[in-house]
Protein backbone atom coordinates (compact mmCIF):
# COMPACT_ATOMS: atom_id res chain seq x y z
CA UNK A 1 0.00 0.00 0.00
CA UNK A 2 1.02 3.53 -0.88
CA UNK A 3 1.81 6.39 1.71
CA UNK A 4 -0.57 8.91 0.99
CA UNK A 5 1.99 10.96 0.36
CA UNK A 6 1.92 9.95 -3.21
CA UNK A 7 -1.28 11.14 -4.27
CA UNK A 8 -0.86 14.65 -2.33
CA UNK A 9 -0.16 16.00 -5.99
CA UNK A 10 -3.10 14.89 -7.01
CA UNK A 11 -5.01 17.12 -5.24
CA UNK A 12 -3.74 20.01 -7.56
CA UNK A 13 -5.87 18.25 -10.28
CA UNK A 14 -9.16 20.50 -11.21
CA UNK A 15 -12.33 20.08 -12.48
CA UNK A 16 -12.23 20.24 -16.28
CA UNK A 17 -13.53 19.05 -19.87
CA UNK A 18 -10.97 18.05 -21.94
CA UNK A 19 -11.79 18.47 -25.76
CA UNK A 20 -10.60 15.76 -27.58
CA UNK A 21 -8.69 16.05 -31.48
CA UNK A 22 -8.79 13.80 -34.22
CA UNK A 23 -5.21 11.94 -32.96
CA UNK A 24 -7.01 11.79 -29.94
CA UNK A 25 -10.20 10.40 -31.71
CA UNK A 26 -8.01 8.10 -33.22
CA UNK A 27 -6.58 6.00 -31.02
CA UNK A 28 -9.38 5.93 -28.93
CA UNK A 29 -9.72 3.03 -26.71
CA UNK A 30 -6.24 1.47 -27.62
CA UNK A 31 -4.63 -0.08 -24.15
CA UNK A 32 -0.80 0.61 -24.21
CA UNK A 33 -0.08 -2.24 -21.47
CA UNK A 34 3.57 -2.23 -20.29
CA UNK A 35 5.79 -4.98 -18.27
CA UNK A 36 9.37 -3.39 -16.85
CA UNK A 37 11.98 -5.74 -15.96
CA UNK A 38 14.75 -3.93 -14.27
CA UNK A 39 17.42 -6.32 -12.02
CA UNK A 40 18.98 -5.01 -9.11
CA UNK A 41 22.65 -5.70 -9.29
CA UNK A 42 23.48 -3.68 -6.15
CA UNK A 43 20.55 -5.29 -3.84
CA UNK A 44 19.68 -1.54 -3.02
CA UNK A 45 16.96 -1.27 -0.63
CA UNK A 46 15.83 1.94 -1.93
CA UNK A 47 15.98 0.63 -5.97
CA UNK A 48 12.90 1.83 -8.12
CA UNK A 49 10.93 2.79 -4.79
CA UNK A 50 7.29 2.13 -5.38
CA UNK A 51 6.47 5.06 -3.58
CA UNK A 52 8.34 7.54 -5.42
CA UNK A 53 7.48 6.06 -8.80
CA UNK A 54 4.08 6.58 -7.81
CA UNK A 55 4.90 9.69 -6.62
CA UNK A 56 6.17 10.59 -10.14
CA UNK A 57 3.54 9.53 -12.08
CA UNK A 58 0.83 11.53 -9.43
CA UNK A 59 2.98 14.81 -10.24
CA UNK A 60 3.51 14.51 -13.99
CA UNK A 61 -0.93 13.81 -14.22
CA UNK A 62 -1.31 16.77 -11.54
CA UNK A 63 0.89 19.42 -13.49
CA UNK A 64 0.83 18.20 -16.89
CA UNK A 65 -1.54 15.48 -17.85
CA UNK A 66 -4.43 15.55 -15.65
CA UNK A 67 -6.16 13.82 -19.32
CA UNK A 68 -4.49 10.69 -17.99
CA UNK A 69 -6.82 10.30 -15.56
CA UNK A 70 -10.18 11.28 -16.90
CA UNK A 71 -13.25 9.14 -18.24
CA UNK A 72 -13.99 9.22 -21.82
CA UNK A 73 -17.48 11.25 -22.77
CA UNK A 74 -19.67 12.86 -25.08
CA UNK A 75 -20.07 16.46 -24.44
CA UNK A 76 -23.36 18.49 -25.29
CA UNK A 77 -22.66 19.34 -28.10
CA UNK A 78 -21.58 15.86 -29.64
CA UNK A 79 -17.37 15.92 -29.24
CA UNK A 80 -15.63 13.81 -27.95
CA UNK A 81 -13.98 15.00 -24.38
CA UNK A 82 -12.21 13.76 -21.20
CA UNK A 83 -13.38 14.47 -18.26
CA UNK A 84 -11.63 15.21 -15.35
CA UNK A 85 -13.32 14.65 -11.85
CA UNK A 86 -11.06 15.77 -8.85
CA UNK A 87 -13.49 13.11 -7.05
CA UNK A 88 -13.35 10.16 -8.93
CA UNK A 89 -10.13 10.17 -10.70
CA UNK A 90 -9.00 6.44 -12.91
CA UNK A 91 -6.24 6.11 -11.93
CA UNK A 92 -4.02 3.00 -12.87
CA UNK A 93 -2.82 -0.03 -10.56
CA UNK A 94 0.71 1.03 -9.35
CA UNK A 95 2.12 -2.14 -8.02
CA UNK A 96 5.11 -4.09 -7.45
CA UNK A 97 6.06 -7.44 -7.98
CA UNK A 98 9.43 -8.94 -7.11
CA UNK A 99 10.18 -11.89 -8.94
CA UNK A 100 12.61 -14.41 -7.24
CA UNK A 101 13.70 -16.49 -9.92
CA UNK A 102 15.59 -15.18 -13.34
CA UNK A 103 13.82 -13.34 -16.26
CA UNK A 104 14.66 -15.39 -19.27
CA UNK A 105 15.91 -13.20 -22.30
Amino acid sequence: MLASTAYDYLKAVKAQEIELGAVDMATFGLNLDGVYIYKNVNTDSQFMSLERIASGFCKVVADYYPMLVGRPAVSKNGKGVMIVDPANLCMPDIAELTVTHPAEA
